[in-house]
């Protein structure tokens, strides 16, 4: 095939239907780590299959013959139906190999948002009206007791959200995790994936319109670049 790594690889999944691309990052640095990272990055934009990203280890050489274990599998939710999917499947995977299930919500640092839990908290840049962060501080505006405690009761509603998102049964196979992280998205997410030693991160893609296909670079693919276990994201069949 001629023509770019990523354009060919959609088009041949598309052709033969396939459910999922498997694509490997180079651990190098330099120009092969750009080149890898360029690929992995178009496909999050152009796929329609879940693509699964795996880290190149040992000097940059991936070890195909070791297979992947799922010991604890963790999860970006940020309440739209993009990251429903990627909980759907992410709740597949930790039945079907018994695994820990972790979902967690990260709260950024920028856009005020509603606190009814009928709306839903956007994963990028969500944050309480009222709680003044660490890089947002007002030196007009004083913490008092009453905001800090509408902010925590913020963060128990939408750890409620998480919980409902569970399923009863999924309880009698694993004891689901649910976590409410507050920063840079995707920094969260590393962070927190590193921290519980996570098997594997699951994230959502949103659609395919050219505002969607440019935001998705903010979060997914940092994660996948930044992250040191694989990294699953999908999409909404178009």
């Amino acid at each position: 095939a001629v023509g770019h790594p990523a354009d060919q690889i959609e088009l041949m999944a598309r052709q033969n239907k396939i459910d999922m691309v498997i694509a490997a990052t180079n651990g190098g640095s330099g120009v092969i780590r750009f080149l890898t990272g360029s690929v992995t990055n178009k496909l999050t934009k152009i796929l329609s299959c879940p693509l699964l990203v795996l880290h190149a280890k040992d000097n940059g050489i991936p070890r195909i013959e070791q297979s992947i274990k799922l010991n604890r599998i963790l999860v970006g939710c940020d309440f739209s139906p993009d990251s429903g999917l990627a909980f759907d499947y992410a709740l597949s995977l930790a039945q079907e190999f018994q695994t820990q299930l972790y979902l967690a919500h990260v709260v950024g640092p920028m856009e005020p948002v509603d606190l009814m839990l009928s709306n839903p908290v956007i994963l990028h840049g969500s944050r309480f009206s009222g709680w003044t962060g660490p890089d947002d501080k007002d030196p007009g505006e004083k913490s008092t007791d009453e905001t800090i405690q509408k902010r925590d009761e913020w963060f128990r509603q939408i750890d409620t959200r998480l919980s409902e998102m569970i399923p009863e049964d999924c309880r009698n196979w694993c004891t689901p995790v649910t976590v409410v992280l507050e920063g840079r998205p995707y920094q969260e997410l590393i962070d927190y994936g590193e921290k519980i030693n996570a098997d594997m991160i699951v994230l959502g893609i949103r659609g395919h319109s050219l505002l969607e296909k440019f935001l998705v670079g903010s979060t997914t693919d940092r994660v996948i670049s930044g992250a040191s276990c694989p990294v699953l994201a999908v999409r909404p069949i178009s």
